[in-house]
C-alpha cells in the first residue's frame, strides 16, 4: 500500500485507511468542526465550519480518537469515486449558523446600571465556549482591566444592560451606518485583522516605499494603504476580506484616494 502526508486539507470519505506513526492503521470517520466568529483570521462569515486540523478515527479495536490531520499519511488506494464526492464539498465550507446568539460584538460599549456594577465595558474579543458553543465576551471593565464574561453568568442576561453599538457590528450588518472620528481612524479600523489580509510591507518593519504600494492599489491588489507610524516615508497594502468588499470596497479606496493624494500622484508620475 502506498500511503501519502496529509501536507494540505483533502476530501476523505468514511472508512478511508490512514497511518499514525505511532498508533498505526486507523480508520477515518469524520473532519470536526469549529465555530467562526466576527474578526475572523480567515475572513469568514460568523458560523460552523468544518475543521480540516482535527479528524476522528477509529482503530482497529473500535476506538475512537481525535488526531491532527497533518500527522497522518493517507492510502492513495482506493480512491474515492465521483459518486462519492459531494458535489458541494469545499475546504472552507460553511456548515450552519452559530449555535448562540453574539449578544456583544468587538467594540460595543456595555453599560451596566446599578451600585455594584455601574460603569461601562469595553468589549475586546469574542471567542467560544468548546463544550456549548457559546459565546465568552473579553472585556475592558471601567478601571482598566480585562475581564471575561463567560455564558453562565446572570450578567449576560441581564435585562437592564444597555449596548452602544460599535463599527465591528455595523460592518456585519449595516455598514452604512459606520461612522468614524477621523479618515486616520477609519484608516486603522479597515486595516485590521479579520477585515483585511496584509499585503506589501508587512513582512519588512519598516514597510515599502509608496511606488510599490501605489501599483498594487491600481491593479487592484491592494485595497487600501497605511503609513508606517514608526518610518513615516514607508507604507503598507491591505486587501479586504472577500465577505467585506462587494459592499466596502468603493468607500476603501476613496478613503485610500483622499488620505494619500499626494503621495499616489508621485509615486504615479514616477511610474508614469
Amino acid at each position: 500500500m502506498d500511503y501519502v502526508m496529509m501536507t494540505a486539507p483533502v476530501h476523505l470519505y468514511s472508512g478511508c485507511r490512514l497511518k499514525h506513526s505511532k498508533i498505526g492503521l486507523v480508520r477515518f470517520s469524520q473532519y470536526l468542526t469549529m465555530l467562526a466568529g466576527p474578526l475572523d483570521p480567515l475572513g469568514r462569515k460568523p458560523g460552523l465550519y468544518r475543521d480540516h486540523t482535527r479528524v476522528m478515527v477509529s482503530d482497529g479495536n473500535g476506538e475512537i480518537e481525535v488526531l491532527a490531520s497533518n500527522l497522518l499519511l493517507v492510502d492513495t488506494y482506493p480512491r474515492p469515486t465521483e459518486a462519492e464526492i459531494p458535489n458541494n464539498f469545499s475546504l472552507e465550507e460553511r456548515l450552519g449558523d452559530l449555535p448562540c446568539l453574539i449578544k456583544f460584538w468587538p467594540g460595543d460599549i456595555v453599560r451596566v446600571p446599578g451600585s455594584k456594577r455601574e460603569g461601562f465595558w469595553v468589549v475586546n474579543r469574542v471567542t467560544f465556549d468548546d463544550m456549548s458553543g457559546r459565546p465568552i465576551y473579553e472585556l475592558t471593565d471601567p478601571r482598566g482591566q480585562c475581564i471575561e464574561w463567560n455564558p453562565w453568568q446572570k450578567i449576560c442576561d441581564d435585562p437592564s444592560i444597555t449596548v452602544d453599538r460599535g463599527n465591528v457590528y455595523w460592518l456585519y450588518h449595516d455598514s452604512s451606518k459606520l461612522s468614524f472620528k477621523s479618515d486616520q481612524e477609519e484608516l486603522t479600523f479597515w486595516a485590521r485583522e479579520g477585515i483585511s489580509v496584509p499585503g506589501l510591507g508587512k513582512d519588512m518593519s519598516p514597510g515599502q516605499t509608496m511606488w510599490p504600494c501605489a501599483q498594487s492599489f491600481d491593479d487592484g491588489s491592494a485595497d487600501l494603504i497605511t503609513r508606517n507610524q514608526k518610518y513615516p516615508s514607508s507604507f503598507h497594502t491591505y486587501k479586504l476580506h472577500e465577505i467585506f468588499a462587494m459592499q466596502n470596497r468603493e468607500r476603501v479606496r476613496a478613503l485610500t484616494e483622499r488620505c494619500f493624494a499626494q503621495e499616489l500622484v508621485e509615486a504615479r508620475t514616477m511610474k508614469a
